[in-house]
């Protein structure tokens, strides 16, 4: 919360609209729920959820332990969603490529946050990328990490079987441009608009990103 005072003091917890103890009866119901809904489900997609729920409980000590652990825990979870319900539907291995593609497009996303979060990380001794190696090391990885996906398109079209391969294709090159244009933007100008255009990009982005997912899925009868 420190440093979120000051890379982020309008969110909930730094400005005061919650308390520390609403968020954390917060916290604890939700991962009570989490935990419980996949009680049904078996028990490696409850072996995964729970797992997440204990690293991203000690998140805050990550953090303080290295920034860039923090971002390989913030994109092994995100990823790990779409690892589960593979689990659930009993084919673990159908979509491994868009678990690896969700994983490298959340960590270069982690990397640029970091950026921006610089100043609040160096207040509390977090060692990121930025703030150790610079802003244009950060950049450097997170453009390598996005031309590495850019590469797989094709890649995946031509190996793996999809329900819908173009589908796909159109709405991952829409990730990445749109993504890809916020980010060069706001490597030129690193300002404040630049900044809250990077975040509207990027949940739009995310949006493409669903759409992809849905065309990633083998066809039926295939694993």
């Amino acid at each position: 919360m420190d440093k979120d005072r000051i890379d982020h003091p309008d969110r909930p917890l730094p400005s005061g609209k919650l308390s520390l103890k609403q968020v954390w009866w917060t916290a604890v119901v939700l991962f009570g729920i989490a935990l419980t809904s996949t009680i049904p489900l078996g028990l490696y997609p409850f072996m995964v959820v729970a797992t997440s729920v204990i690293v991203l409980w000690n998140y805050s000590h990550w953090l303080l332990y290295s920034g860039f652990v923090g971002n390989l825990v913030v994109a092994t979870i995100g990823s790990a969603l779409i690892f589960m319900a593979s689990l659930v539907a009993n084919r673990p291995f159908a979509m491994l490529y868009p678990v690896v593609f969700l994983f490298c497009y959340a960590l270069a996303k982690e990397l640029i946050w970091d950026v921006h979060d610089a100043e609040g990380d160096r207040s509390q001794g977090i060692i990121t990328i930025a703030n150790q190696w610079g802003d244009g090391m950060a950049f450097f990885i997170a453009w390598a990490l996005l031309g590495g996906l850019l590469a797989s398109i094709p890649v995946a079209l031509l190996l793996l079987p999809m329900a819908h391969p173009w589908m796909f294709a159109g709405f991952a090159l829409a990730v990445l441009l749109s993504l890809g244009v916020a980010l060069a933007n706001y490597q030129r100008r690193r300002d404040a608009i630049a900044y809250q255009q990077l975040i509207f990009w990027e949940r739009l982005s995310m949006f493409f990103g669903v759409l992809a997912l849905l065309a990633t899925a083998p066809p039926m009868g295939q694993v």
